[in-house]
C-alpha cells in the first residue's frame, strides 16, 4: 500500500512547490494577471525562460504569445499522463536542451523538433 501511495506523494510535492512558487512570485510582484487556460493555471513571469511543473506553466511575460502558453500547457498534459515520469522524462531533458540551445551548442531552430518539444508542441496545438 505504502508503495502505491508514493507516486501520489511526489506529484502532489510538485502541485505544493509549483503553488508556493506561484504565491512567492505573486507576493513578490514578480508576476502578473495570472490567468486559467485550458487545464492549466497561467502565471506570467518577469525573468527566465518559461516552464511549467505542477499543473501551472510558468510562461516569460515577454514571450506571451498563444503558441508559447499552448506550448507549455502541453508540458502540463506531458505530465498528467506521465505523473510521477514528468520530471525525469521531459523536465530534466527539457531543461538540457534549453541549456544547451542557450549555450549555441545546439541549434534554436531545431529547438521545437526536439523530443520532448515536439510532443509538448502536439499536445498543446501548436503548429509550427
Amino acid at each position: 500500500m505504502v508503495v502505491t501511495m508514493i507516486p501520489s506523494a511526489i506529484v502532489m510535492i510538485q502541485k505544493t512547490v509549483a503553488l508556493l512558487f506561484a504565491a512567492i512570485l505573486s507576493i513578490s510582484g514578480l508576476t502578473r494577471d495570472v490567468e486559467i487556460r485550458s487545464d492549466a493555471l497561467v502565471v506570467p513571469i518577469r525573468f527566465a525562460p518559461s516552464c511549467a511543473f505542477g499543473g501551472i506553466a510558468f510562461v516569460t511575460d515577454s514571450l506571451l504569445t498563444t503558441d508559447l502558453v499552448n506550448h507549455e500547457i502541453g508540458h502540463i498534459r506531458q505530465e498528467a499522463i506521465l505523473g510521477v515520469f514528468y520530471l525525469p522524462l521531459i523536465a530534466l531533458p527539457s531543461i538540457t536542451w534549453n541549456l544547451l540551445t542557450r549555450a549555441d551548442v545546439l541549434q534554436s531552430d531545431t529547438y521545437y523538433d526536439r523530443w520532448p518539444e515536439n510532443w509538448a508542441d502536439e499536445l498543446g496545438g501548436v503548429k509550427r
